[in-house]
């Protein structure tokens, strides 16, 4: 693939200082300039891109810090961006945001079709059928432990439960509040007496055997329980499925992957450059 290495790992710890902070944005804009030169501005293209791309990574961060118990606005990103003395307009106007769109630019129309196909084969998974998936999860073990402060059931005590609530749910118990009330797993989100579902796709992590599972259902169908190692028996009940857009049709968000991963590469390999030059890392 010539000088492109897609799925080349380049991450690396950087160290938390406001030195090695500063050097990061400092880094992102010099090196910009020497790749692309410094008289050119982003397109609107790309800072429409970057601009999606920022609220994306916020909305995502901000969905962390609360665990997703509830849906995250613009109003609320606004609010965050406020908290920390920045707004919307001034984040997108700062000369290493400004950097970042041009360099990702660059990289997007540097990547022929080749490329793109052969990205896209690489990552197949990702551009499959996206499936939203509520499930009840009943922890258990080869012997009863203690999690927590609570005893985790043996696997005969598990199987015996789950198999009695796949029962109750494909006689017409309401699954979001079995799931709600039975449910052990960490990542469900109980809101409004139910159970929000996951949205998975088949490159989610941790989520593979899950998504497999939901992949085989009817809509609304609800799998036989199932042994998930390490976790305990899983239900799985297929509430939506979006089916993947065809090659041509998904281009456009293939190319914007392609491009992230390509900068991501590229801009960690100078910023690791870097930092060992300023003695951050060591060789």
């Amino acid at each position: 693939m010539g000088a492109y290495d897609f799925g080349r790992e380049l991450s690396f710890a950087l160290p938390a200082t406001e030195l090695a902070r500063a050097l990061n944005g400092l880094v992102m804009v010099e090196e910009t300039n020497l790749l692309l030169g410094n008289a050119d501005a982003p397109s609107d293209i790309d800072l429409a891109i970057q601009r999606n791309w920022f609220l994306e990574y916020e909305r995502n961060r901000i969905a962390r810090q609360l665990k997703g118990s509830q849906r995250v606005t613009d109003d609320m990103v606004r609010q965050s961006l406020e908290g920390r003395g920045l707004t919307l307009e001034l984040a997108l106007s700062n000369p290493s945001f400004l950097a970042q769109a041009r360099a990702k630019g660059h990289f997007r129309r540097s990547i022929d079709d080749a490329m793109l196909r052969e990205y896209y084969e690489a990552n197949r998974k990702r551009y499959g059928d996206e499936l939203k998936v509520a499930r009840i999860l009943v922890a258990a073990r080869a012997q009863q432990i203690q999690m927590a402060g609570k005893k985790v059931r043996t696997l005969e005590q598990g199987k015996a439960l789950a198999d009695a609530l796949w029962l109750r749910a494909t006689q017409g118990a309401d699954f979001a509040q079995l799931a709600a009330e039975n449910s052990d797993d960490p990542d469900v989100i109980r809101q409004n007496g139910g159970v929000v579902p996951l949205l998975l796709t088949a490159a989610t992590p941790g989520y593979e055997d899950t998504y497999l599972q939901a992949d085989q259902l009817e809509l609304e169908g609800i799998s036989k329980p199932w042994f998930s190692q390490g976790r305990g028996y899983v239900i799985a009940k297929l509430v939506e499925r979006k089916v993947a857009l065809a090659f041509d049709a998904a281009a456009h968000d293939i190319r914007r992957d392609a491009a992230e991963e390509l900068y991501r590469s590229w801009m960690g390999a100078v910023l690791k450059a870097a930092l060992r030059n300023e003695k951050l890392l060591e060789e």
